[in-house]
């Protein structure tokens, strides 16, 4: 039954977007736009970065309504700068500042820009980046070739040297023809022609300056391509020599040794070759780069789904030495079986907590409760038992006469109990007191002693005699929150069921009813015998017991709601001759009263008539069967009252 009810209440959820998934939205989106992703980037990565980051699955569709639910607010239909909007597309071209008012709020807009700065912190995921034929043409507009910056340096050093040369010419991109750089080129690659072009080109060299020469070559570019040349007969021109065998995949195109590309010349042959060269080589070298950046992002992926599975297995580890240990302890071999029953059970139950939130409605979070104290139900409730209190006693006669001298010491011990809790300490009779006060008193009383400070004692919430060992088998698990959240979330749903509800709680009424109505008929006898009453007082105490068995439920709804709260209650129920306190209490005074007290004295209370309900702060660890501690005396000790009792003063 445990397994259908959390079943249940996931597959109800599952679907439905929530706060955190809301804020994860809104950050996504100030993401892609302070990225320069786009609106089309967000819509292919929305739905996988929820996946990834919250472990949840929706559609576009749904994050689309929900978005177009924000700007529907009409504080979202104009901006501080007067620019007005008609759609609202514009959040996924402008971010979350074109939402303002109740859905983005200056609180949210806060904790939304915390989670845009622990997004920038991080790499961009894979789905969220461009295509990779899109991303080497974005690369190739915005990174100017060193190449082309070696072929400019090279033109402007040759212009310098051969002011008046006309020549075959080779042309420089981004220069004119008539700018072009005087080099003779052979037509055919034989010897006389290469020792001839060699000599042209060592004339060449040597027009330069020797001081312009090395002014050249101490620039950042210059250099590069002096080493580039200079390294091309060394051994360490091997620094591009990849292994492929280190690698997961290997290079697309292999990049080979320098010196087989590159002739052992003295010079550049040509500035077109060297400049085709350099950019040919920087591709490669960049698309090396990119495949080993692959490699080694998919090699993290790894190393973090290895760290995953061995945090698994220490938990598999830890959850086996416990069972041992349990079934160990248990001794004998029926126990065992039992145990390793609800371990099983235990097993079955944490596979399903995928998200762990369903179970943290009663814990504190982010300085926030997932599910408040229940104030308002409280309070109604107490006004309710109040008002059936009254109405049961009205409608029973002949008990306005007062008590005359009626001696409680004679009465039995059940009843003589609810008399101490009435009367206290102040003696054994009473006077001016009619019964009607009387029995409303010991009616209170009874709820109190019976309920609401009584331990919860149903079989449906107690009968699970390893409920300790599987609590301690959960908490070594997954620790004392995450017990604590399960034992409060599985009692709040069986007492929310409607087995429990409109079949226990009346069921266990009706028996209150029951002992209530005996143990009170000796209390008619007391003063005077029954015959001497004008109408049959237990015939009709009789007829009115669906009242008073609806009195009880009420008492028991709130008994029970108090089980699965983390605060501690307690009952007002003040004794005769304690001070009046009008800001905690109610009050009815004496028919005889003239409503004055004597000089220098304050009222003081004569008979509480309904009890009032106060809850103090506490942390309990896991489900209390009672969450009702015994009354104190005085109201000085802090506490959060819910209603104040009714009293009668004189």
């Amino acid at each position: 039954m445990l397994q259908q009810i959390f079943s249940l209440s996931r597959e109800r959820r599952e679907n439905r977007l929530r706060a955190d998934d809301e804020d994860e939205i809104l950050a996504w989106i100030d993401y892609c736009i302070a990225k320069r992703l786009g609106p089309v980037a967000f819509e292919k990565s929305i739905v996988a970065h929820l996946s990834h980051s919250r472990q949840r699955d929706f559609t576009f569709q749904q994050i689309d309504a929900r978005v177009k639910n924000w700007w529907k607010a009409p504080t979202n239909l104009s901006r501080p700068n007067g620019e007005t909007y008609s759609g609202y597309t514009i959040v996924y071209r402008i971010g979350t500042k074109a939402l303002r008012g109740g859905a983005f709020n200056d609180e949210r807009a806060q904790s939304v820009k915390a989670r845009v700065q622990q997004l920038m912190k991080q790499p961009v995921p894979e789905y969220a980046r461009p295509s990779s034929q899109s991303a080497r043409q974005k690369r190739k507009a915005e990174h100017t070739s060193i190449g082309d910056i070696v072929a400019k340096r090279l033109f402007k050093q040759t212009k310098r040297s051969h002011p008046n040369s006309r020549a075959d010419s080779v042309d420089v991109p981004g220069k004119s023809p008539r700018n072009s750089i005087s080099v003779q080129i052979p037509a055919t690659p034989s010897k006389p022609a290469e020792d001839a072009h060699g000599r042209r080109n060592s004339r060449a060299h040597s027009t330069v300056p020797k001081r312009e020469h090395s002014r050249t070559l101490s620039s950042p570019t210059a250099s590069l391509l002096s080493d580039f040349i200079d390294d091309s007969q060394s051994p360490s021109a091997s620094w591009c020599i990849a292994d492929s065998e280190v690698f997961l995949t290997p290079p697309r195109d292999v990049v080979q040794p320098i010196s087989t590309r590159i002739s052992p010349s003295p010079l550049i042959t040509s500035v077109e070759n060297s400049s085709s060269c350099s950019l040919s080589e920087c591709g490669r070298v960049r698309q090396l780069l990119s495949d080993r950046g692959r490699d080694l992002q998919h090699l993290r992926g790894k190393l973090s789904d290895a760290y995953r599975t061995i945090d698994e297995l220490k938990t598999q580890l830890a959850s086996e030495e416990h069972r041992r240990a349990i079934c160990k302890n248990a001794g004998e071999a029926p126990t065992q079986e039992t145990l390793r029953g609800y371990l099983a059970e235990i097993e079955i139950l944490r596979s399903q907590l995928f998200d762990k939130e369903v179970f943290r409605p009663f814990t504190t979070r982010n300085i926030s409760k997932h599910m408040p104290f229940d104030r308002e139900y409280f309070h109604d409730s107490m006004v309710d038992i109040r008002n059936e209190i009254d109405d049961f006693m009205c409608r029973c006669g002949e008990i306005q006469r007062p008590c005359n001298d009626i001696n409680f010491e004679e009465a039995p011990d059940d009843l003589k109990a609810l008399l101490h809790r009435v009367l206290g300490d102040s003696g054994g009779t009473l006077q001016a007191i009619s019964f009607h006060s009387l029995l409303r008193s010991i009616l209170s009383a009874a709820v109190c002693e019976w309920v609401l400070e009584c331990d919860v004692r149903e079989p449906m919430i107690t009968g699970c005699l390893m409920c300790d060992t599987m609590l301690s088998h959960l908490t070594t698990m997954d620790g004392e929150d995450v017990a604590r959240n399960l034992d409060l979330a599985v009692h709040h749903s069986l007492i929310e069921s409607e087995d429990f509800q409109q079949e226990v709680i009346p069921r266990r009424a009706e028996a209150l009813a029951m002992r209530l109505s005996e143990r009170v008929k000796p209390l008619f006898g007391l003063q005077n015998p029954l015959d001497l009453w004008e109408v049959d007082i237990l015939e009709e105490w009789q007829q009115q017991r669906p009242q008073l068995k609806k009195i009880f439920i009420s008492a028991l709804k709130v008994k029970t709601k108090a089980l699965v709260s983390k605060d501690i209650f307690e009952v007002i129920f003040p004794l005769p001759g304690c001070k009046y306190d009008p800001k905690h209490m109610e009050s009815e005074r004496l028919e005889q009263d003239n409503g004055s007290s004597e000089l220098g004295q304050s009222p003081i209370v004569r008979l509480c008539l309904v009890p009032g309900l106060r809850k103090f702060a506490f942390d309990k660890k896991h489900v209390d069967y009672n969450s009702f501690r015994r009354p104190s005396p005085s109201f000085a000790e802090p506490g959060d009252g819910i209603v104040g009792p009714l009293v009668i003063v004189e």
